[in-house]
């Protein structure tokens, strides 16, 4: 167990003493950390000591592996992060990714994916004015994936209205929801 004292920029040092003295009366512990978040002060000896805190655990991916989830899922999730991000509190709930390809491309990859949502009123403040809003998300996304896979990503992404797809399992399966 660490001990951690914050707020030590406010405080003289006589109560930061008072402070430890009690902390370490309290339990067993590895080390005691007097910080301040504000300033940053003690912060890095405290990122230091956190790794005695962790026991080794099983491995739960091959080497060299992050996630369980496909590229496809990988890409449907940054997708939407980046519509979300752009499109705030506008329609988040009736908003899917369905990524129909991932193919080598000439100079990289290709994602083609459709961001599928319940009504056409919501299909034109995806696209927005002149495609304005869907170019921003398929840049910002482009931008995450070439990050991710390092390689360079090319999207092309359309907005396909499907009626209550919230309501139908078999799109909700597709979409792996």
């Amino acid at each position: 167990m660490l001990i951690v004292v914050n707020q030590v920029d406010r405080a003289d040092p006589a109560a930061i003493a008072a402070a430890v003295e009690r902390a370490s009366a309290l339990v067993d512990f590895v080390a005691l950390h007097p910080v301040s978040a504000r300033t940053g002060d003690g912060l890095a000896a405290l990122r230091d000591d956190l790794p005695l805190l962790l026991s080794g655990g099983p491995r739960y991916f091959p080497e060299g592996m992050a996630t369980d989830q496909t590229d496809e899922e990988l890409a449907a999730e940054i997708i939407r992060e980046a519509a979300l991000l752009r499109l705030r509190q506008e329609l988040p709930h009736a908003l899917a990714v369905d990524v129909d390809e991932i193919a080598p491309a000439r100079a990289g990859v290709l994602v083609r994916a459709a961001l599928v949502v319940e009504t056409e009123s919501q299909k034109a403040i995806v696209v927005g004015r002149g495609g304005a809003m869907i170019r921003d998300i398929g840049t910002a996304a482009r931008s995450a994936l070439a990050r991710l896979w390092g390689v360079d990503v090319h999207t092309d992404l359309t907005v396909k209205v499907r009626r209550r797809w919230r309501d139908d399992e078999a799109m909700l399966g597709r979409l792996g929801l």
